[in-house]
C-alpha cells in the first residue's frame, strides 16, 4: 500500500459522508434486535478532489491512479476519521478537466478497504 500523493493539494471541496453497516432481525411479535455488520462495520465512501495542479503534478497523481486502478488500494485519513484507512478508487476512474492551457483538476471517488 502507498499513502495518497500530492495530500496537501486535496482540495477543500472534497467531500466524504461515514456510514454504519448492521445486521437486523425481526421477530414474529413486533420485536428486532439490531447489531454491527462483521468485525469493520464503520465506513467512509466520499470524492476526492485536486484543483488547480500544474502539469507535474497532474502527472505525478495520474501516474499513481493508473497503477493502483480499482483493484488497488491506497492510504488515506479523511476528515473526521481516527486513523488512517485502505481505500480503493471507483471504477469509472477519474474525472479530469484542464482549463488555461496547464491547470488540471482531477476528481474521483473512492470507498474504504479491508482486505484479508
Amino acid at each position: 500500500m502507498a499513502a495518497l500523493p500530492l495530500q496537501n493539494l486535496i482540495s477543500q471541496s472534497s467531500s466524504f459522508q461515514k456510514g454504519y453497516r448492521s445486521r437486523t432481525m425481526r421477530l414474529g411479535d413486533g420485536y428486532a434486535q439490531r447489531g454491527p455488520d462483521g468485525l469493520n462495520p464503520v465506513e467512509w465512501h466520499g470524492n476526492i478532489v485536486y484543483e488547480n495542479m500544474n502539469s507535474t503534478d497532474f502527472a505525478t497523481l495520474i501516474t499513481f491512479l493508473d497503477g493502483i486502478g480499482s483493484w488497488g488500494t491506497f492510504d488515506y485519513q479523511p476528515p473526521g476519521a481516527s486513523a488512517t484507512s485502505k481505500f480503493s478508487i471507483d471504477p469509472a476512474g477519474p474525472s479530469i478537466s484542464i482549463s488555461a492551457g496547464n491547470v488540471y483538476s482531477v476528481q474521483f471517488a473512492c470507498r474504504n478497504e479491508w482486505d484479508i
